[in-house]
């Protein structure tokens, strides 16, 4: 959804069901290693 969607964090956040963009946020980087944004900058 980042690299496709044109949407942004928040928008995908709230899309997948998280109330707190913080704590998407917090889950995608102990997952990947990285912040949505890191991830979108490096792909």
């Amino acid at each position: 959804m980042l690299q496709q969607s044109g949407m942004t964090v928040e928008g995908i956040s709230d899309y997948l069901g998280y109330s707190n963009k913080s704590y998407f946020i917090k889950l995608f980087k102990r997952e990947t290693g990285m912040t949505p944004s890191e991830y979108m900058a490096w792909h």
